[in-house]
């Protein structure tokens, strides 16, 4: 069924359904990727024909008194980086002001060939919740300076917290005004990246559907073309600006590997799993080698990613990981069918998360005591159903008993302040999480899902009605438009606002609010504003 056969079809069963002044080494900081040791380097610093640093800073995974510091060495960023064999020795330093007047951290780490010569520093021995400038230098090159946050001390009395979530953007489907956005926003404390931060498709033809600019390559499969995907994407001015803005919280969805892959399972039910585990070795180094996260590096097709992190007493946020453990989608993975779910849809042991990181995300959904709880999660969790049908089955509804087994936690344990935010789907939504039907159903958390970055949206523009009137959970849906979701966050409430593009195929479009919602931590449900 086409989008528009769909589209009359649900529409017609609606009805029914600051640090001191002094510099201090901090040379013992983990750096190279790989976890060792960075020390004052006797290495020689080569000639380098060309700036190394094409593809910019970032800053990742904050806590308390570190942050790690990335940037990828690439004189050739899409052709394998050129930058050869060789260790490079890289100099870092941390400064409390923009001018790098007030250094308060420095060392110098080692780029290696194994790792692309991208870099993950820990910069440490930083205070809390402050604001920092970080910049890399190899020879006469000097990186573009980045700005980070580390986090407020375990349990420290916080007034706001100031982040904002986004994902999937499809280098050829549309322009990173979203990015330029973000990059302009100054009170922005952290960004949360949902996943689908590359697409892996082979090029598109420019001037063919949304098609706007074309990367001219092949699927990527292995790592020197994953690599270079990366690179590309990265090579965006307004993305660049977005990853110096501050400091951002990663994990991936499915193109980071291949669409609707499902753990060792190609979406391709052709390709034997040992086939595709090769594949997705590589895609997991590519990721980790272009992602600022405070993770060892990968060592082959299995890499945990899934992890938490506390915003003083005010919010703890867990980062889940929905690929890697997943049962393969049930009744042939078909979308936008309104016929009723086959069999397989409730069969026992089907899991989206694995039960090791299930069992992680309830114990720490109960542990946590900060005033929100906060789970940052790929693809749509509220049902999205018409009547018997499963319009998706590779969202959070091809996988119920998983689902009722979350939401009916939540509300035996009585946890009254869960916000879930969710990428995927290049949509913009509010729904309602609930446990019971009927009369007895009971809103137990509120989900936000945001809208793409500037990958097409999947339904055709002014259906938003039509989506609403059948999906009753859904307090607002805007499939029309691209961008990113903006949170302000106190103890008393939660806002959050829908910055969309006017018109995302110009470069250059501006960015309005689309949309207000409040939440407060003691009744979980969005009140529109």
């Amino acid at each position: 069924m086409d989008r528009r056969t769909f589209l009359i079809s649900l529409g017609a069963g609606a009805g029914a359904i600051g640090l001191g002044a002094c510099s201090k080494d901090s040379s013992d900081t983990a750096a190279v990727g790989v976890g060792a040791p960075s020390t004052t380097s006797s290495l020689p610093v080569p000639t380098l024909a060309k700036d190394p640093f094409t593809l910019g800073v970032a800053s990742g995974d904050p806590d308390p008194t570190s942050v790690i510091l990335w940037t990828r060495l690439a004189m050739a960023p899409l052709d394998g980086g050129g930058m050869g064999d060789a260790q490079v020795p890289v100099q870092w330093e941390v400064a409390t002001d923009e001018s790098f007047a007030t250094i308060v951290a420095n060392g110098t780490a080692v780029a290696d060939a194994k790792w692309g010569h991208a870099l993950h520093v820990t910069a440490s021995g930083l205070e809390s919740a402050t604001r920092y400038f970080y910049r890399f230098k190899v020879g006469d090159y000097t990186s573009a300076s980045g700005r980070t946050m580390t986090t407020p001390a375990e349990k420290a009395s916080v007034d706001r917290l100031r982040f904002g979530f986004a994902s999937c953007q499809d280098w050829q489907s549309g322009y990173y005004n979203a990015h330029r956005d973000i990059a302009a926003t100054e009170n922005l404390d952290l960004l949360l990246f949902l996943g689908d931060y590359i697409y892996e498709y082979g090029a598109q033809e420019v001037g063919k559907g949304n098609t706007k600019r074309t990367h001219g390559a092949d699927e990527a499969t292995d790592l020197a073309a994953y690599r270079n995907r990366y690179a590309l994407y990265r090579s965006d001015e307004h993305l660049q600006a977005a990853q110096a803005r501050c400091a951002w919280v990663n994990i991936w969805d499915d193109h980071e590997v291949e669409n609707n892959y499902a753990g060792m399972q190609s979406e391709d039910p052709k390709i034997a799993p040992e086939t595709f585990s090769s594949r997705r070795a590589a895609a997991y180094q590519a990721w980790y080698e272009h992602t600022p996260v405070r993770l060892e590096a990968p060592t082959g097709a299995d890499y945990k990613i899934y992890r938490s992190f506390a915003w003083g007493a005010l919010a703890t946020f867990f980062m889940t990981d929905e690929r890697q453990y997943r049962t393969d989608q049930a009744c042939g993975d078909q979308t936008l069918k309104l016929t009723p779910a086959c069999d397989e849809v409730n069969s026992g042991g089907r899991t989206l998360m694995g039960p090791e990181q299930l069992a992680w995300l309830l114990d720490g959904l109960d542990t946590a005591d900060t005033t929100w709880r906060v789970w940052g999660n790929e693809v749509v969790m509220t049902p999205v159903t018409v009547g018997a049908a499963i319009l998706n089955y590779d969202q959070w509804d091809g996988y119920p008993a998983e689902r009722k087994q979350v939401l009916d936690h939540i509300k035996a344990e009585d946890i009254t302040n869960l916000v879930v935010v969710t990428g995927d789907i290049h949509l913009a939504g509010v729904g309602d999480l609930t446990v019971g039907t009927g009369e007895a159903r009971e809103v137990v958390a509120t989900e936000f899902v945001g809208t793409s970055i500037s990958s097409d949206g999947l339904l055709p523009p002014g259906t938003e009605e039509v989506v609403r009137s059948a999906v009753p959970a859904i307090k607002y849906v805007n499939s029309s438009q691209r961008g990113w979701t903006y949170c302000d966050v106190t103890a008393e409430e939660w806002i959050t606002e829908y910055r969309m593009v006017d018109d995302n195929l110009v470069d250059g479009s501006p960015l309005q609010v689309d949309a207000r919602f409040r939440v407060t931590p003691t009744v979980p449900g969005a009140i529109q504003l």
